[in-house]
């Protein structure tokens, strides 16, 4: 558990040294993410939640971090329950989704990205790509080139050159499969704001 560990509730116990037992090695806590402590008040094995009792907001979580081992800051042989933090959500940059119909794939990005210039799209279903129903951007300037990729289910999309193609703020498609076919957009990676790549985990799907 460290500092940016997703929220939640954390039982540790220690030992007679003070030392944080039960596969919590590498605890860190500190006054920046813990939002309170409670102390098991009572026998080991209750299931009465008030004999836990909170401990006050300064317990010494200060200067130091609370590290796993740290016998200064942990009574021994005592039971406690932390509670951190929630994890700053990530924020996306491309946001993805399969349109209403199944037979494209829509896109919006973020005001911090200025043009997506490539993508890579995979589906649940095997697909053969069309040309056709994505010539608008086969004959954007400068083109867009498409390399589908069967056993992985994928298509990788790119413009040859800087592109400002694709640049909407509102759902808009990104990518059409042949007349009449359905599929599921299930993930995607490889994407470039102009020529800067965008972290994978910045492609949101709806």
């Amino acid at each position: 558990m460290s500092k940016y560990d997703t929220a939640g509730w954390h039982l540790i116990h220690t030992d007679g040294t003070g030392a944080l037992v039960t596969g919590q090695d590498g605890v860190t806590l500190t006054s920046d993410n813990v939002t309170g402590i409670w102390k098991l008040t009572a026998d080991a094995n209750t299931t009465d939640a008030n004999a836990y009792a909170r401990i006050a907001n300064d317990y010494p979580l200060t200067a130091n971090n609370w590290t796993a081992g740290d016998a200064t800051n942990l009574e021994a042989n005592t039971v406690y329950w932390v509670k951190t933090d929630p994890i700053t959500p990530q924020s996306s940059s491309v946001f993805l989704r399969t349109s209403s119909d199944g037979n494209s794939v829509e896109y919006k990005l973020a005001d911090s990205v200025t043009s997506l210039n490539s993508i890579k799209l995979y589906f649940q279903d095997a697909f053969t790509h069309n040309p056709q129903r994505n010539m608008n951007a086969l004959f954007a300037s400068p083109a867009w080139a498409f390399t589908a990729n069967v056993d992985e289910k994928s298509v990788v999309m790119y413009s040859t050159a800087a592109s400002t193609y694709f640049t909407s703020k509102d759902w808009a498609p990104l990518y059409f499969l042949a007349s009449g076919v359905t599929n599921t957009l299930i993930s995607a990676n490889n994407a470039t704001n102009v020529d800067v790549a965008i972290p994978d985990n910045e492609i949101s799907i709806a």
